[in-house]
């Protein structure tokens, strides 16, 4: 026993001397840095100065329930601020440039972290045995720092702390030596109380706060910001921080028993009062529970209200809850198989492919994947069929086991039904435009005929067109897409769509314009979305037709565009998504297919017209 008490001592003392060993080489190579690159320097001892005091704050509130001693939590939450503080003055240097109109805020943000930081310190032995009120202490924090950054940014009051030429400002000086007088009450208030302390945690806390009063000291000896005395005491600085964090690891993480033990036995006198508070316990949870039936008989009521259907079941694939149109997109029970019940349902892809009962959103999610917008089709036992897209999530307990899975179906029959017919529409104008335009080429001479008559259409299309040379440049425009452009037909003439549309607009159209100049192959339904030049922050959804215009050797010399604003439609088609019943919807798929019809006999009847005039003789 002896030998294995030997054996841990000798490792405990190598092991310290291997830390103070990595803690020389670690300043003496900060030092190096220091010398070669004072500003990467600076930044990294402050940088590690922020994360240990984040980190302090981390620990002490994650583990705020094993420690009774409230002083940690309070110098925990200070440390929050401080780092917020020191994250300003880190940026605030004036080598950072990122405050260019305040000049050199560094040292003003160092005394009030500082000054943060001191005062919590001689503050927090008041709360070593007080029950300390986290929100108001929040609260309290977030005001001071407020103050602060309005006395710096906004009022401009805080005194200065250096003056450019001529060094530190008096206020600076005073400042750190009144933090270091009360660093040293925050000490001497430790030492009062040090029965409320772990003796190793105590003499790592006092430590620290020497190296932080010993930091302020040198912080007042320099002249150049880049001296070796600013140096030492941002050394003094980073060493500090190191203890107080090795002090709250010691308390919170690898020795909290040391407090739980001294207080064991007031632990003795709680657990005659837990015995009550058990009895009292156990008729709240009977009130609990009876007030989760009535959140359970709520929550269903709320579900059945609700048009998408929601499925919950346990690990064992069981119905928890499931809403009533759940129950009507699948013609009877949920379950987390393939199939339900005889009689039941089926579920296959879009395609037809039978989805295995393992590969199932409901399946997945209770295997701890998550499915987003799988998109099914539902066989019901009578043969009707609804497509539907399911979103799943596994449910997990507060220690992360999945005890069960949701399921949001939606049902979009309707919706695809509507997309169907709007792609059909959209092949036929797009037959009828190849159709149209061959018979253009066929009757030049009746086009040459009634070019006054095409004239006269093109102008008052209610559609915009236009044409483009070889060189993508307008030869002609009507005046509703001279309208949208903002800018008259005549000024269109001879120029790109770079040099007059907008961005992102230019950067949409002229590409298919040279894909189509190059490949000769017409670009039909390209839909896209953004601001007209002549509606400036009015964004619209435009459907393009761009066609290749060739000579009679078929060489392509220019292209053609219609253009037509579809942004109604796309609304109604949104709106006919968000529908809640199938008679609305039904409603409005039929305006929709009734307003479409309308536009598609607009785009046929004048290219026809357009299609069947002559150009004249020469034209290009």
């Amino acid at each position: 026993m002896k030998t294995g008490d030997d054996k841990n001592r000798k490792y405990y003392i190598l092991s310290r001397v291997a830390a103070v060993l990595a803690g020389v080489l670690g300043l003496l190579l900060l030092y190096l840095v220091g010398r070669y690159n004072y500003n990467l320097f600076h930044s990294f001892v402050d940088g590690v100065s922020i994360v240990i005091a984040v980190c302090a704050f981390t620990i002490i509130w994650n583990s705020r329930r094993l420690v009774d001693n409230n002083y940690f939590l309070f110098t925990g939450i200070a440390f929050l601020f401080f780092a917020f503080l020191d994250s300003i003055h880190l940026l605030g240097n004036k080598d950072m440039g990122i405050f260019p109109g305040y000049g050199n805020l560094g040292p003003t943000f160092y005394i009030a972290g500082r000054y943060v930081l001191s005062i919590s310190l001689l503050i927090a032995p008041l709360f070593i045995k007080r029950r300390l009120n986290s929100t108001l202490m929040f609260a309290a924090y977030s005001l001071a720092t407020s103050l602060i950054l309005l006395s710096v940014f906004y009022w401009r009051v805080f005194p200065a702390c250096i003056v450019e030429g001529v060094g530190l400002t008096p206020f600076k000086v005073i400042s750190d030596y009144v933090i270091c007088l009360i660093l040293l009450g925050a000490t001497g208030l430790l030492v009062v109380n040090r029965e409320s302390f772990d003796p190793r945690v105590l003499r790592i806390i006092v430590f620290s706060i020497a190296l932080a009063i010993a930091t302020g000291l040198t912080f007042t000896l320099y002249t150049d910001p880049f001296g070796i005395t600013n140096m030492v005491g941002h050394l003094f600085q980073i060493a500090s921080f190191y203890l107080v964090y090795l002090a709250f690891i010691e308390t919170s993480l690898t020795k909290p028993q040391e407090i739980l033990y001294r207080k064991l036995k007031q632990d003795e006198i709680k657990l005659t009062n837990t015995n009550v508070e058990l009895q009292q316990e156990i008729a709240e949870r009977k009130q609990a529970k009876e007030a989760l039936e009535r959140s359970r008989a709520t929550l269903q009521a709320v579900l059945d209200g609700a048009p998408g259907g929601v499925v919950v079941v346990d690990m064992a694939g069981k119905t928890l809850l499931a809403s009533a149109a759940t129950r009507l997109i699948f013609g009877g029970p949920v379950t987390a198989d393939a199939h339900g019940p005889p009689g039941g349902y089926s579920v296959s892809t879009p395609d037809g492919t039978p989805v295995p009962a393992g590969r199932l959103p409901l399946t997945l999610a209770l295997q701890g994947q998550s499915v987003a917008d799988a998109e099914l089709t539902i066989t019901r036992s009578d043969g009707t069929q609804a497509i539907i897209l399911a979103s799943a999530t596994p449910l997990r307990n507060t220690t992360g086991e999945i005890w069960g899975a949701v399921t949001i179906f939606q049902d979009i029959t309707e919706r695809k039904h509507s997309e169907e017919a709007v792609r059909k529409s959209r092949d036929e104008l797009e037959i009828r435009v190849e159709q149209r335009t061959s018979q253009l080429r066929e009757s030049e001479e009746t086009a040459l005929r009634q070019k006054r008559e095409i004239d006269a259409y093109y102008d008052s299309s209610p559609i915009g067109l236009c044409a483009f040379d070889r060189d993508l440049k307008y030869l002609r425009i009507n005046q509703r897409l001279a309208d949208l452009n903002g800018l008259p037909p005549s000024e269109h003439i001879g120029r790109t769509v770079q040099e007059l549309l907008p961005q992102p607009l230019a950067g949409i159209i002229e590409p298919a314009l040279r894909q189509v100049m190059e490949t000769g192959e017409p670009i039909t339904g390209m839909e896209f979305t953004a601001a007209a030049g002549g509606l400036p922050g009015v964004r619209g959804t435009w459907l393009q037709i761009i066609n290749p215009l060739k000579d009679e050797t078929e060489q392509v010399i220019g292209v053609t565009v219609a253009v037509q604003d579809i942004t109604e439609l796309r609304h109604l088609e949104e709106q006919l998504r968000q529908a809640q019943k199938m008679e609305a919807l039904g409603t409005l798929t039929g305006g929709i297919a009734h307003d479409f019809n309308n536009i598609l006999a607009g785009i046929i009847g004048f290219t026809e017209l357009v299609l069947d005039d002559e150009l004249p003789s020469g034209s290009p």
